[in-house]
């Protein structure tokens, strides 16, 4: 990632140019930096950019629109990433609440939202609520793409494992393997 973050920081600079700071294709290079940033481990860069792009697309396309929960959701990983699970926490409830109400639980933003939620709530301690939050999204991911899909598979598995982490008494002896830089 970190090679590419000149090629993406030009294209953003041009866009910046030609078309302007709140044009919707400059936001989407800026969050594309954003996310590079902190994929090439540039976290408090990420965060400060990530925080910018998703205020600007709230301000400019309204706090609902997919590109906008893509940044709400971008920033709040870049708060988990950088070492703020609760404030990663606040954000994500916030983003999914407000995917939820527009757009429905069966919406791809909100499952994949949720399911972030689930893992920062892990790693709050709070077990039994990630569990939860892990559980409504692999419900919804199953009726959206089928029990068998790979995000609704690996769905069920992280809210057992969350499940029997909080009550290990329960035997989980589930297949859990780390995904997504979690775990």
């Amino acid at each position: 990632w970190s090679d590419g973050l000149p090629m993406l920081a030009a294209n953003l600079t041009a866009r910046e140019r030609v078309l302007g700071p709140e044009h919707p294709a400059t936001l989407t290079a800026r969050d594309a930096v954003a996310t590079a940033q902190r994929l090439a481990g540039q976290l408090t860069e990420a965060l400060v950019l990530s925080g910018r792009v998703a205020a600007q697309r709230v301000r400019v396309l309204g706090p609902t629109h997919p590109d906008t929960l893509i940044s709400r959701l971008g920033h709040a990983i870049s708060r988990a990433d950088g070492g703020d699970p609760a404030g990663a926490v606040d954000h994500l409830t916030s983003a999914m609440i407000d995917s939820e109400q527009a757009h429905g639980p069966l919406f791809d933003l909100t499952i994949i939202t949720r399911a972030h939620l689930a893992w920062c709530l892990a790693e709050l301690g709070r077990l039994d609520a990630a569990a939860d939050a892990a559980a409504l999204a692999a419900a919804a991911a199953e009726r959206c793409y089928g029990s068998q899909h790979p995000e609704a598979v690996a769905l069920r598995e992280d809210a057992a494992h969350f499940a029997a982490e909080a009550n290990p008494r329960a035997g989980w002896t589930g297949g859990f393997a780390a995904r997504d830089g979690h775990g």
